[in-house]
């Protein structure tokens, strides 16, 4: 016996909605009549509430791997930069800085690094993520106002440059305020501990 669509329902539409995600297209919506005998069984897609349950499950699994890796990849260039250039070339970054017009490098630099590697560390983890989005968002309004002002820079090269690395920044900023206006996201600690306490 043939179901008709709209009987169907498309066979929960949670289960429908996650094979679009994945695939791009809608398992029930058939090119062919041939396709349709085969597809528009409910049996074929829902064969018990269990497995319904499990694909349900699939859902934030998948959104809070997706989350873990964006913040590792948005991190990764603060946490690089203090760990792999700050910290090992403090002399010469805190000279630069002197170079720019940084007041006090030696002390600003300190703080620099600081505020990269606990703002990039409280994102990654998503605990106090607003907190660290914050000090990732001082640090780069700083950085860009001293070393990528490109409206002072008369050489069309290292203009196009400046410009870039400004651009860059401002991205990166606009991430920052993203996290700050919602939160970390799934696969978070702050996520995990709000549904331990939802549960209590």
């Amino acid at each position: 016996m043939w179901w008709p669509e709209p009987m169907v329902n498309y066979c929960s539409l949670n289960l429908n909605n996650l094979v679009f995600q994945f695939t791009g297209s809608h398992p029930l919506r058939p090119d062919s009549p041939h396709d349709a005998s085969r597809i528009l069984r409910p049996s074929r897609l829902c064969q018990s509430r269990s497995q319904q349950t499990n694909c349900r499950k699939c859902v934030p699994m998948f959104q809070s791997l997706l989350s873990i890796t964006g913040r590792a990849a948005l991190v990764a260039i603060f946490l690089m930069s203090a760990v792999g250039n700050k910290i090992p070339n403090y002399s010469k970054v805190a000279a630069y800085m002197a170079s720019e017009g940084v007041p006090a490098p030696q002390i600003l630099l300190g703080g620099a690094i600081a505020f990269l590697i606990v703002g990039g560390a409280l994102v990654l983890v998503g605990y106090k993520a607003r907190l660290g989005a914050t000090l990732l968002l001082i640090f780069l309004i700083f950085a860009t106002y001293f070393f990528h002002d490109f409206w002072t820079v008369r050489d069309l090269a290292a203009k196009e440059f400046q410009m870039i690395q400004f651009l860059k920044n401002l991205s990166l900023a606009g991430a920052m305020l993203f996290i700050i206006a919602n939160g970390p996201g799934a696969g978070s600690l702050e996520s995990v501990f709000s549904k331990r306490s939802g549960k209590k």
